[in-house]
């Protein structure tokens, strides 16, 4: 039997729905975005753990742990980690927070069969505005931006080199249609040869040796559109 992964991930805006969806989506891990005060709840979920960024963090309202990987407990962990990806920008403290990177490593029967030893499942949320959408590459926004990405982006690398199968799903800020040299596509799917799937700006980079099962299967949040899609291994039919 072909063996397939379901990869999950929705900016729930802290409110409940997000909540709901996590479990509805049957994901095998999922990434939650603008999630701090329903952690929780996340916990609460039966036959999941939840990785989040954990004590001593001095980021105010508690949005260090806005991000978070919830993964079904039927998979062996083979670790997890947080890391701060870029610094706050105190003038625009409302869309530029630290950000933190998220990573739930677990084993799976896909990566078996694609002769790997786990899943990487990688979550950002990196600073918003609209200097992202225009072209001052000086701009601090900007600036921010692109150090939690590059930071990304070698994380991913090692994982890479770890044997792992990379996934990062994020809310990148600005769609596929704007062309800069900054996002998830130039950054991290180009250099890194990974798929990319968007809907509007949240995004999904995999891994090569998987392929997409149909279309995103989505999810209408506060104000993101949610998604979960399923892979199988490429070659298999």
């Amino acid at each position: 039997m072909t063996p397939t992964l379901r990869i999950g991930h929705g900016n729930g805006h802290n409110k409940q729905s997000l909540v709901s969806w996590v479990r509805a989506a049957e994901a095998d891990s999922f990434s939650a975005l603008e999630a701090q005060r329903l952690v929780p709840d996340l916990m609460r979920l039966r036959k999941h753990r939840v990785t989040v960024a954990g004590d001593d963090w001095s980021e105010g309202k508690n949005r260090a742990k806005s991000t978070a990987v919830i993964t079904r407990s039927e998979h062996e962990s083979l670790g997890e980690f947080t890391r701060k990806v870029s610094e706050r920008l105190k003038p625009y403290l409302r869309v530029a927070p630290d950000r933190v990177l998220v990573v739930s490593f677990y084993r799976h029967p896909i990566a078996e069969a694609c002769g790997k030893e786990g899943v990487a499942h990688f979550a950002l949320h990196p600073d918003a505005g609209p200097a992202l959408r225009g072209s001052d590459k000086s701009h601090p926004i900007v600036r921010e931006y692109r150090e939690a990405l590059d930071s990304t982006r070698e994380w991913m690398q090692a994982a890479r080199r770890d044997g792992l199968l990379l996934f990062l799903t994020c809310d990148g800020q600005i769609s596929k249609k704007i062309k800069r040299d900054w996002g998830p596509r130039p950054q991290i799917a180009e250099p890194l040869n990974l798929r990319s799937q968007a809907v509007g700006i949240d995004w999904i980079l995999s891994d090569r040796a998987v392929k997409p099962i149909g279309e995103l299967e989505t999810q209408q949040l506060y104000d993101h559109t949610g998604f979960v899609q399923e892979f199988r291994p490429n070659g298999y039919h």
